[in-house]
């Protein structure tokens, strides 16, 4: 149960963030570089993704730096919907971690 459920809100804060880089115009940007977030896409070297979006390779790393972090707050703007206190918070986060390393 619990990690479904955790796989759940990562799904769910992928497609949020998804939904954002769509809003903005970034759909390519997003969609190539998404397996950072994921770790499908890990063993892909930025240099390849660079070249696809047309980038310098430097630029990807920042960029997918900012897109992991992004993904960080949305997750945790997801997760403190579902809490009542800031105790409850960091148990979920706990219980998020333990879930998906399993």
């Amino acid at each position: 149960f619990n990690r479904r459920w955790a796989m759940a809100l990562l799904e769910q804060t992928l497609r949020t963030l998804g939904d954002e880089c769509r809003r903005s115009g970034k759909s390519e940007f997003f969609e190539q570089l998404k397996g950072t977030l994921t770790g499908d896409g890990a063993d892909t070297p930025f240099a390849a993704i660079a070249a696809r979006l047309s980038m310098s390779e430097g630029s990807v790393k920042v960029a997918a730096h900012r897109l992991r972090k992004r993904y960080a707050e949305l997750l945790r703007e997801e997760i403190k919907r579902t809490v009542t206190s800031a105790s409850d918070f960091e148990e979920e986060i706990r219980d998020l971690f333990a879930a998906v390393q399993t």
